[in-house]
C-alpha cells in the first residue's frame, strides 16, 4: 500500500519539456528511475522576490511526459521528510505515477530557483545531501523492474552519489541481461558536472543501453 498525503492539486504544475513523448498500454510499460525530483521556484521577478512553485527534474519531467502521453509509468526514488516531501509525493500521485517504489528518508529534497528579468535569468540550486542522493542498490527491487518494457535515467543521477552511480550500473546490466530496453541521457550541466566524470558515467553503462 503506498502512503498518501492530503492533496493540494490546484498548487501542483510541472514544466515539461517539449521532447520525451513516450505511449504504451503496456502494465509497467516505462520504469524511470529518478534522483532528481525538486521543487522548483520561478518567478518573472529577480530572484529574491515572489515566486510560483512547480515540481521538477529531468526524469521526473521525463516520467510524467510517458505517462501523459498514454504510458503505464513507474518511479524509483527517495523523497525526503522535509516540508517539501508531501508536495512532491502528493504530485507524483495525482499525476497518476507508480510511487509503490518511493521510499521516504529523514533528509533534504532539492529545490531550486529561478529568476527572470529582461536583463537576465537567474538560477540558485541546492542539491548537495539530498534524500535521492542516498538511494543505493538495497533499495532496488529487481522483480519490479524486471516487469518494465523500458528503463531509463541520466547522468545527472549517476552524479549525485556512489550508492547512485553503482545502482544505475547494476540496474541497466540487469536490464540488459533481461531483455528490457534501455534509454540513456548523459545530460551534461556543466554548473554541476565536469565532462570527463560525465564521459565515465556514460562508459559505465553504454554496453547496457540501446
Amino acid at each position: 500500500s503506498r502512503r498518501h498525503w492530503s492533496s493540494n492539486s490546484h498548487s501542483i504544475k510541472c514544466r515539461l519539456p517539449h521532447r520525451w513523448y513516450y505511449g504504451t498500454g503496456q502494465k509497467a510499460g516505462f520504469l524511470l528511475r529518478n534522483g532528481r525530483h525538486r521543487s522548483k521556484f520561478h518567478s518573472i521577478k529577480p530572484i529574491n522576490e515572489n515566486f510560483t512553485k512547480f515540481f521538477g527534474g529531468d526524469t521526473l519531467c521525463t516520467a510524467v511526459s510517458a505517462l501523459r502521453s498514454g504510458g503505464t509509468v513507474g518511479y524509483i526514488t527517495k523523497i525526503g521528510n522535509d516540508p517539501f516531501g508531501e508536495y512532491l509525493l502528493d504530485a507524483l500521485q495525482l499525476e497518476g505515477l507508480d510511487t509503490s517504489q518511493i521510499k521516504l528518508d529523514c533528509g533534504q529534497n532539492g529545490v531550486y530557483f529561478i529568476g527572470r528579468t529582461k536583463e537576465k535569468n537567474t538560477l540558485q540550486y541546492y542539491r548537495k545531501k539530498t534524500a535521492a542522493s542516498k538511494l543505493s542498490l538495497e533499495d532496488i527491487n529487481f522483480d519490479y523492474i524486471n516487469s518494465a518494457k523500458l528503463f531509463y535515467a541520466t547522468g545527472f543521477v549517476q552524479s549525485l552519489s556512489l550508492n547512485c552511480s553503482e545502482a544505475i550500473r547494476e540496474i541497466y546490466s540487469f536490464a540488459k541481461e533481461n531483455k528490457i530496453i534501455t534509454a540513456y541521457d548523459p545530460n551534461y550541466t556543466s554548473c554541476f558536472m565536469n565532462s570527463s566524470d560525465t564521459r565515465e558515467y556514460l562508459e559505465e553503462i553504454l554496453d547496457y543501453t540501446d
